[in-house]
């Protein structure tokens, strides 16, 4: 049986340029990410390496980048782009994104977009 193990990230809150209306593309906007990686920890559970694994702060950070760098119009897109991010990441086998957009709607509605890519 293959070992199923999981790195996540969640809360990851940007500024970002992304959505489709005159006010989106002008004015950053608040943008949170989820990430959820699957691989193996059985080398990194043993060497105590870093250099074993995904390292979460590195990933963290370019999770940001890609959002504020890429002004996307559409959550879809922009989850593509950071699951294809965190697939390019040795060892990971799947990645689920979930994108959300807390200030989007009114009355405290959320909008949100949930990716899963990889093998499953």
């Amino acid at each position: 049986m293959e070992n199923y193990d999981v790195i996540r990230i969640t809360n990851l809150s940007t500024n970002c340029i992304i959505g489709v209306l005159p006010h989106e593309r002008t004015y950053p906007q608040r943008l949170v990410i989820g990430l959820e990686l699957m691989c193996d920890f059985t080398v990194a559970g043993s060497s105590d390496d870093l250099a074993d694994t995904v390292d979460y702060g590195a990933l963290s950070q370019a999770a940001v980048a890609i959002a504020q760098k890429s002004e996307c119009k559409l959550l879809e897109r922009l989850a593509t782009l950071l699951a294809n991010h965190c697939l390019s990441y040795r060892g990971v086998k799947a990645v689920v994104v979930q994108l959300e957009k807390p200030d989007a709607l009114p009355d405290g509605a959320v909008a949100s977009v949930v990716m899963k890519r990889g093998g499953f």
